[in-house]
Protein backbone atom coordinates (compact mmCIF):
# COMPACT_ATOMS: atom_id res chain seq x y z
CA UNK A 1 0.00 0.00 0.00
CA UNK A 2 2.55 2.63 0.97
CA UNK A 3 3.91 1.98 -2.71
CA UNK A 4 1.25 2.69 -4.46
CA UNK A 5 0.99 6.42 -2.52
CA UNK A 6 4.74 6.59 -3.14
CA UNK A 7 3.73 6.32 -7.03
CA UNK A 8 0.68 8.29 -6.90
CA UNK A 9 2.78 11.11 -5.35
CA UNK A 10 5.89 10.66 -7.68
CA UNK A 11 3.26 10.88 -10.54
CA UNK A 12 1.65 14.07 -9.06
CA UNK A 13 4.54 15.89 -9.03
CA UNK A 14 5.75 14.67 -12.39
CA UNK A 15 2.59 16.25 -13.77
CA UNK A 16 2.61 19.44 -11.85
CA UNK A 17 6.25 19.54 -12.88
CA UNK A 18 5.67 19.36 -16.44
CA UNK A 19 5.89 22.55 -18.59
CA UNK A 20 3.24 23.69 -20.96
CA UNK A 21 4.27 22.97 -23.94
CA UNK A 22 4.85 19.27 -22.79
CA UNK A 23 1.77 19.12 -21.70
CA UNK A 24 0.51 20.41 -24.29
CA UNK A 25 2.59 18.04 -27.15
CA UNK A 26 1.19 15.11 -24.31
CA UNK A 27 -2.39 15.78 -25.31
CA UNK A 28 -1.08 16.05 -29.24
CA UNK A 29 0.32 13.03 -28.90
CA UNK A 30 -2.68 11.33 -27.17
CA UNK A 31 -5.40 12.83 -29.41
CA UNK A 32 -3.34 12.06 -32.68
CA UNK A 33 -2.99 8.12 -31.19
CA UNK A 34 -6.96 8.42 -30.50
CA UNK A 35 -7.76 9.30 -33.87
CA UNK A 36 -5.58 6.73 -35.72
CA UNK A 37 -7.10 4.12 -33.32
CA UNK A 38 -10.56 5.42 -34.62
CA UNK A 39 -11.44 6.13 -31.01
CA UNK A 40 -13.03 9.52 -31.69
CA UNK A 41 -14.67 9.58 -28.33
CA UNK A 42 -11.49 9.49 -26.71
CA UNK A 43 -9.86 12.07 -29.34
CA UNK A 44 -13.27 14.88 -28.46
CA UNK A 45 -12.66 13.74 -24.63
CA UNK A 46 -9.03 14.65 -24.87
CA UNK A 47 -9.76 18.00 -27.18
CA UNK A 48 -12.20 19.16 -24.51
CA UNK A 49 -9.77 18.49 -21.75
CA UNK A 50 -7.08 20.66 -23.36
CA UNK A 51 -9.61 23.40 -24.11
CA UNK A 52 -10.31 23.56 -20.45
CA UNK A 53 -7.03 23.01 -19.49
CA UNK A 54 -5.47 25.92 -21.66
CA UNK A 55 -8.11 28.22 -20.12
CA UNK A 56 -6.01 28.27 -17.06
CA UNK A 57 -2.99 29.13 -18.59
CA UNK A 58 -1.51 32.79 -18.78
CA UNK A 59 -0.83 34.35 -22.01
CA UNK A 60 2.50 33.46 -22.00
CA UNK A 61 2.02 29.38 -21.10
CA UNK A 62 -0.66 29.49 -23.95
CA UNK A 63 2.26 30.96 -26.43
CA UNK A 64 4.25 28.26 -25.21
CA UNK A 65 2.35 25.83 -25.75
CA UNK A 66 0.71 26.91 -29.09
CA UNK A 67 4.42 27.10 -30.12
CA UNK A 68 4.81 23.52 -29.20
CA UNK A 69 1.85 22.39 -30.32
CA UNK A 70 2.81 24.08 -34.42
CA UNK A 71 6.60 22.61 -34.40
CA UNK A 72 5.32 18.96 -32.83
CA UNK A 73 2.79 19.09 -36.06
CA UNK A 74 5.83 20.19 -38.36
CA UNK A 75 8.21 17.37 -37.10
CA UNK A 76 5.48 15.09 -37.45
CA UNK A 77 3.80 16.25 -40.68
CA UNK A 78 4.29 12.50 -42.18
CA UNK A 79 2.35 10.96 -40.04
CA UNK A 80 -1.39 12.91 -40.82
Amino acid sequence: MKKLFVLMAACAMFAACSSPASKAVDYMEDCFEATKAGDYEKAEKLTKEYLEWEKTLTDEEKKEAQEAIEKWAEENADKF
